[in-house]
C-alpha cells in the first residue's frame, strides 16, 4: 500500500499500535504504515473504523497518489486546473491533480475525451501512467504470455524490465485485471526505489 511507502520514506517512525481500523490486522505488513498515515492525516480510512486495504482503486484516486508523489518543484512546473477532459472541471474534487498530471503527460483521457474519474483502474492503465514517468522506451521480447497485441504491451514490458512490475506464477501480467490498493502500493514502492537511483526519470515524480 502507498502508506507503507510513505512510512518507510519517513524512517519508519514509531506509531501507536492500537488498532483503529477493524479491517487492518495488527500483524499485517502494512499495519504500522496505516496507523502512521492515519495519525498524520496523510491517508484516511473509508470510515472511522475501516481502511479497505483490498479495495479497488479509481482513476481519480490514482491521479491523487501520483500528484502527491511529485516533488514540489515538479508540481509547481506542471500545476494546472484546466484541461480538455469533458468530465473534469473546477467542481471535480480531483481537478487540480488530474489537470496537473495531464499537463505533465502522465495521464490522459479516453478517445472520446472523458477521463472517467470514478472508474476502477486496471493494471494496464496504471502501468501506462507509471511508464510515462520514464524517458526510455522498451525494446525487446515480450516478457508476459498474455500481452501479445495488448495496447499496454510496451508499457508493462518496460516496467518488468525495470523491476517495477511482476507477473503471476503462470507468467501473465493480467493487464485487464482491476488494481487493488495493496498492488498500487507495491508498484509505488518499487517506483520510489527506482527513482532514488535512476537518471531515466523525466522529473515527474519523487517524494521529498
Amino acid at each position: 500500500m502507498l502508506v507503507t511507502v510513505l512510512w518507510r520514506l519517513n524512517g519508519k517512525p514509531a506509531v501507536d499500535s492500537a488498532a483503529k481500523f477493524t479491517d487492518v490486522a495488527a500483524e499485517a505488513y502494512y499495519a504500522d504504515a496505516v496507523a502512521w498515515a492515519s495519525a498524520n492525516g496523510i491517508v484516511n480510512g473509508v470510515s472511522a473504523t475501516e481502511f479497505a486495504p483490498n479495495a479497488n482503486i479509481t482513476r481519480a484516486e490514482v491521479a491523487t497518489i501520483l500528484y502527491r508523489l511529485m516533488t514540489p518543484e515538479t508540481r509547481a512546473k506542471y500545476q494546472s486546473t484546466s484541461s480538455t477532459l469533458k468530465d473534469i472541471n473546477a467542481n471535480s474534487w480531483c481537478n487540480k491533480e488530474v489537470c496537473t498530471l495531464v499537463k505533465a503527460g502522465v495521464i490522459s483521457g479516453y478517445n472520446d475525451g472523458y477521463f472517467r474519474p470514478n472508474k476502477n483502474v486496471t493494471r494496464a492503465e496504471f502501468s501506462a501512467m507509471i511508464a510515462r514517468l520514464f524517458s526510455v522506451s522498451y525494446v525487446g521480447n515480450n516478457k508476459f504470455e498474455d500481452l501479445n497485441g495488448h495496447w499496454a504491451e510496451s508499457y508493462m514490458n518496460l516496467l518488468a524490465k525495470l523491476g517495477i512490475l511482476n507477473g503471476d506464477a503462470n507468467g501473465n501480467a493480467n493487464p485487464d485485471d482491476l488494481l487493488t490498493r495493496a498492488q498500487t502500493a507495491a508498484l509505488c514502492n518499487r517506483l520510489v526505489g527506482r527513482n532514488s537511483t535512476s537518471s531515466s526519470m523525466n522529473g515527474c515524480t519523487g517524494v521529498k
